[in-house]
């Protein structure tokens, strides 16, 4: 910035924009430029909404521009390399080439707003000027001047070209800008390096900025309206515009209306789209106001649903023949960024569900959306979300088609193809909207697009109705077809041989079922020899052991040993020559060894453990049938084969299976009553009981689970998990005596029949 004496000042004034070497146009008639778009700052708005005259904008300054310091490149737009001297080279004046009109470049002022960080915000001079078939005149630089009269601040600007300018090139500027004061007029004027002795002047009055409009709005979401009303003053203007990265996109007629303070205070403005970014500015008619912006709708949900889809438009951008779908996507509210991703339509139909592809991230190039190795077709679709609202738009191509037609056991596909491409198929069984597969996958290749033949894949089916899955495998994101071919056209004798077979293997199943049941009934196959081991937790826990024993001899036709039921025999003989006899006669027999497990056989499984460690081969107490049970059983496990006589029970509620020690990981272990059916299954000899009888297996057990000793012994199992909760004695709960009482009785009644 320079200061000059006030006479020179206007002397040159007079000179440059007065004199008949200089072009002056008035501020009607002087041609319109429209500036260079900045990228990256906040402009709420460049223009009024009925196109004339200027308006004021905000102008965030960036880092780095603090100040009037011209030399600073950040504020200058242009579409020319360039430095910024204070000389260019080549600066000798010029005779202007034939053909070449200078008084025609238009240069055009705007006030906007310089917002600094370190003061307040004042009003600024934007320069925008163009300069057509600067090659012809072999410009090396631009010069602008600006001078405010009333205080003589004076600036100068030469931007000297690092290239030489082509013969059809225009030169576009945009400067961002000349601090000015409101009130006072100024002087831009515009000269050529070299000189050709002509120069373009503007002069513009920035008027007092005026305080904002105070206004009150409301609308209606069913009438698509916006009401406006002002205080009594200076006529106001309101309009309804999309707010987007630069500008504010203004709408249709009715959303634009001048408000004459003298005649009416409010005004109607409608609108067409219900979008987040639709702006009201309210602002005074006159020149350069500054303009008040809300956004009613920008936190209504109602905002963010179909409108913003309907808004939209959508341009498909994909290359013929190549894995890629690429779509350009563009609506009102350019500042909002959706999500994209994949998603296969169910079917064809407009309406039908888009299912989501996982990880089908999508690459965005501004607001072009693609993605590559994807199976182009019309249910291959992308999905744009944006907060609770999404659109699905989807491709109008089809790359490739199969046919499928029903031969003898067997499907053959026809591929139709126009790219090379592999494709998959495999059968598979329909449920609900999925196709469960468990059969091979066959594949097919094309490789040429010169091969005009139909690719074929036969495919063998094992049973009527089987529908098949269709995809291609050579990409990354493809959907599966799944295709149910109709059987039974033309294909009536194919229909009555199955029937025909498939009554024959009704009649021999029901023969061979007739048979087992009656064996069943005669002689169930799960009845054996059960040696039943137990833990002496409590007296409650005893009267439980008796209940299964009971339920294990009557419903199971076990003939069941336990202990408590041949107490006589146990007091003659002593525990051990008992138990290792009842085990000997369980393997003569083929029978099993029942270990009934819970939280406190742990606890004395440790205790004997340790007993064994620290004293050898000693016994502590010889009535003791657990211990006994337990060193049995290590003798057995150390033989490995003795093992599978072994099952090991618990209950559940009175057991976890970490209760249960790692070295009786090769014992089968069953959580009754859960495990019933597989504990009646095993009980059975493998050899003898044949898979397809299973089925018999189970209805039996659903019988057996119905019956009174069944019920009874899930109420012991119940009771006994609430005692172990609760912490109680056995005795406390009074109301419980007579089940107690029954249950002792039973224990006695069973004993007194054994023996």
């Amino acid at each position: 910035m320079g200061l000059v004496a006030p006479g020179l000042l206007l002397y040159l004034v007079s000179a440059l924009c007065h004199s008949g070497g200089a072009l002056r146009l008035s501020q009607q008639t002087q041609p319109h430029v429209s500036c260079l778009p900045r990228m990256g700052q906040d402009e709420l708005s460049t223009s009024k909404p009925d196109g004339t005259g200027d308006a004021y904008t905000n102008y965030v300054a960036q880092p780095g521009q603090e100040g009037p310091v011209v030399t600073k490149s950040d504020r200058l737009i242009t579409n020319f390399n360039y430095t910024i001297r204070r000389e260019c080279r080549k600066n000798k004046k010029k005779k202007l080439p034939v053909g070449v009109d200078l008084q025609h470049f238009p240069l055009s002022l705007s006030v906007i707003h310089l917002c600094l960080a370190t003061a307040d915000c004042q009003p600024c001079i934007r320069v925008c000027a163009k300069l057509y078939k600067a090659g012809r005149l072999q410009l090396r630089g631009i010069r602008i001047e600006f001078l405010q009269l009333s205080t003589n601040n004076h600036y100068s600007l030469r931007l000297c070209s690092e290239t030489k300018a082509q013969n059809d090139d225009s030169w576009e500027i945009q400067y961002d800008c000349f601090p000015a004061d409101a009130g006072h007029e100024v002087i831009v004027s515009l000269s050529t390096i070299p000189d050709y002795g002509v120069q373009v002047c503007r002069n513009h009055t920035v008027d007092e900025h005026e305080t904002d409009p105070v206004f009150n709005y409301s609308f209606s979401l069913m009438k698509k309206t916006v009401s406006v009303s002002v205080l009594p003053g200076p006529s106001v203007t309101a309009r309804l515009c999309y707010q987007q990265a630069f500008t504010c996109e203004q709408l249709g007629n009715q959303s634009y209306q001048q408000i004459d303070t003298s005649h009416s205070l409010s005004a109607v403005l409608s609108y067409e789209f219900l979008l987040p970014c639709l702006c009201l500015e309210v602002y005074y008619s006159k020149q350069d106001s500054s303009r008040k912006q809300v956004f009613p709708f920008s936190e209504t949900e109602e905002a963010y649903n179909a409108d913003l889809w309907r808004s939209s438009r959508f341009t498909d951008w994909s290359d013929e023949f190549k894995d890629q779908m690429k779509v350009d996507f563009s609506w009102p509210c350019s500042r909002l960024k959706p999500s994209v991703s994949l998603c296969w339509k169910e079917n064809e139909h407009f309406d039908s569900a888009c299912l989501d592809i996982a990880n089908s991230s999508v690459v965005a190039s501004g607001m072009t959306y693609f993605i590559d190795s994807v199976d182009v077709h019309p249910r291959m679709c992308f999905k744009f979300a944006y907060r609770n609202s999404s659109h699905v738009w989807c491709p109008n191509r089809r790359d490739w088609s199969v046919d499928v037609e029903v031969g003898v056991f067997q499907l053959v596909l026809q591929f139709k193809s126009y790219i090379p491409a592999s494709f998959s198929a495999t059968l598979c069984s329909k449920n609900g909207h999925d196709c469960n597969s468990t059969y091979l996958i066959h594949t097919v290749t094309k490789h040429s697009t010169s091969d005009t033949e139909n690719i074929e894949l036969i495919l063998p089916f094992q049973a009527l109705g089987s529908c098949v899955q269709v995809w291609r495998s050579d990409v990354l994101f493809s959907g599966k077809h799944i295709i149910c071919p109709n059987y039974d056209h033309g294909r009536l004798g194919l229909l009555v041989l199955a029937s025909l077979s498939a009554t024959v293997f009704i009649i021999m199943l029901l023969l061979l079922l007739k048979r087992c049941i009656t064996r069943i009934i005669s002689a169930p196959p799960w009845r054996r020899t059960i040696l039943l081991i137990y833990s002496p937790d409590s007296e409650e826990h005893n009267i439980l052991i008796g209940a299964f024993a009971d339920f294990l001899r009557v419903e199971l036709c076990c003939d069941v040993i336990l202990d408590l039921w041949d107490t006589g025999k146990v007091a003659q003989i002593g525990i051990i020559p008992w138990l290792y006899g009842k085990r000997e006669l369980v393997e003569r027999e083929s029978g099993k060894v029942l270990l009934v497990w819970t939280k406190f056989s742990k606890v004395l499984f440790e205790q004997w453990l340790t007993m064994k460690l620290s004293c050898g081969s000693c016994h502590s107490d010889p009535h003791d049938l657990f211990s006994t049970a337990m060193a049995c059983l290590q003798s057995d496990l150390k033989q490995g084969d003795r093992s599978k006589d072994y099952f090991l029970i618990y209950f559940e509620g009175l057991c976890e299976i970490n209760d249960i020690p790692d070295s009786f990981h090769t014992i089968a272990k069953f959580k009754l009553l859960k495990d019933l059916p597989d504990l009646v299954c095993k009980l059975q000899n493998p050899a003898e009981l044949s898979c397809w009888l299973k089925f018999v297996i189970k209805f039996f057990v659903r019988r057996i689970a119905q019956s009174e000793r069944s019920k009874n012994l899930r109420r012991r199992v119940e009771l006994s998990r609430v005692r172990q909760q609760s912490g109680t004695q056995w005795e406390e709960d009074a109301a419980e005596l007579e089940l107690i009482s029954s249950d002792v009785s039973l224990i006695d009644q069973s004993t007194s029949s054994s023996l």
